[in-house]
This record gives structure tokens, C-alpha cells and sequence, in this order.
């Protein structure tokens, strides 16, 4: 099994996002049971901003999301869909210093013998270094949420690849690599090319791994 991940984006590929046309939204949300497991279970503003910024993105392309937690996979009711999201290291805003970065990918979704699976990976600890300089500017009130949604944001890229079956790139949501500003700032969205490839990806259930395609050369790599 080998996996590919969202990059962090260096400062020659600052960009500050300009809001997003949001296209037609599904009469019919899909429902995704969304479990989720973490190292450390995150504050309570965290998780909720995670989730309103993950709902945002992605009620436009027809998603709605049950949140349920591994541990109680047993007893859980059936869903349409199914996805798992591990949330690894420190998902909190607490004890924030300014360091260099740890580069290395903030998310990646497992392939195995070319199929996109529903399991996803996000590494807290990186994210928090990642904007840490950015969110010691901010009012302490305000981070635990301004982290929530960037958690949100490396979730959705995720989500995308899973249900648009695809390890393809685009723009807004689906660029393959973010800067702090993305993370951090304005509105970022799905753009039409990521519309209609979850479009596509959620409405061929009979044939749910694109022949476009392919493994990816090596672990972590776009």
C-alpha cells in the first residue's frame, strides 16, 4: 500500500485566494459516516471549526457528513458512504512557538494497486509548525478556530481525492500544495474542474477506480 500527500508551499508559491464561484449544489446530499480516530482528542472550538469548514466545502458538491469516532465502529448504523480520518500528534493550539517549519506533507490519502481508499492521514504536529509564526499574530481567542479550519481545508483536499477517485490536481481545494495564507486566510473552495470531478467520482459507484488512475511513483509524492 503506498500513499500520496497535500505539500506545504514555500514562499515562491505565495498565494492569497480570491473568493470562489460555488456551483449548483446536489438536490440529494450524499451521506459519508466519517469516523475518525486522533492521538490526542482536540478542544471542542477545534473540532467544531474542522467540521463547519469541512461542511462548507463540500455540501456544494453534494456531501453531508456523519461524524463518528473508530471506537464505536461496531454499533454504528449503516451509511451510503464511508470514510476514516486519522488525526495524528498535538490538534490543539496550545504552547505555540515560532520554529522552522517540519516540511513533509500536512495530509495523504492510501492507494493500493492503483485504487484510491477512504483512508486518510493528517498530521497535526506538521500543521501546527507549519502555521504556528502565523497564528501567534492572532488573538489567543481566535486561534483554536482559525486552526479548526485549516484542519478543515487539509481534510477536505483529502476528501476530494477520495470521492472524486482521482490523484489529479486543480486549483482552490484541489491544488496540490497550500501556503499559510491558504490555510490561515479568506475562502477556499472547490473550483469547477474539482466540482466536476467529484461529480463524476460519487456518480459512478459501478465503476468506483477511474482508469486514469495510476499508483503513485513513491510514498508522499504528488
Amino acid at each position: 500500500m503506498k500513499s500520496f500527500g497535500l505539500l506545504v508551499a514555500g514562499p515562491a508559491s505565495f498565494l492569497i485566494l480570491a473568493h470562489v464561484q460555488v456551483w449548483a449544489q446536489s438536490p440529494d446530499p450524499i451521506s459519508v459516516a466519517l469516523y475518525t480516530q486522533f492521538s490526542e482528542p482536540p478542544p471542542v472550538a477545534v473540532a467544531d471549526a474542522m467540521e463547519r469548514e469541512l461542511l462548507a466545502i463540500m455540501r456544494p458538491a453534494g456531501l453531508r457528513f456523519d461524524w463518528r469516532s473508530t471506537a464505536d465502529a461496531g454499533h454504528a448504523p449503516p451509511a451510503t458512504e464511508i470514510a476514516v480520518a486519522r488525526f495524528f500528534g498535538r490538534c490543539d493550539t496550545g504552547s505555540l512557538v515560532s520554529h522552522t517549519p517540519n516540511p513533509g506533507p500536512l495530509g495523504w490519502t492510501h492507494i493500493s494497486d492503483g485504487a484510491i481508499l477512504h483512508f486518510t492521514d493528517v498530521d497535526c504536529n506538521r500543521l501546527r509548525d507549519f502555521l504556528e509564526a502565523g497564528m501567534l499574530h492572532l488573538p489567543p481567542p481566535e486561534r483554536a478556530a482559525v486552526f479548526g479550519r485549516a484542519l478543515g481545508r487539509v481534510l477536505a483536499h483529502e476528501i476530494y481525492h477520495i470521492f472524486a477517485n482521482t490523484q489529479r490536481h486543480g486549483s482552490g481545494v484541489s491544488k496540490a500544495a497550500y501556503s499559510v495564507e491558504d490555510l490561515l486566510n479568506g475562502v477556499l473552495r472547490l473550483d469547477k474542474l474539482g466540482m466536476e470531478r467529484m461529480s463524476a467520482g460519487l456518480h459512478h459507484s459501478s465503476a468506483p477506480w477511474a482508469r486514469d488512475v495510476a499508483p503513485s511513483p513513491r510514498a508522499n509524492e504528488f
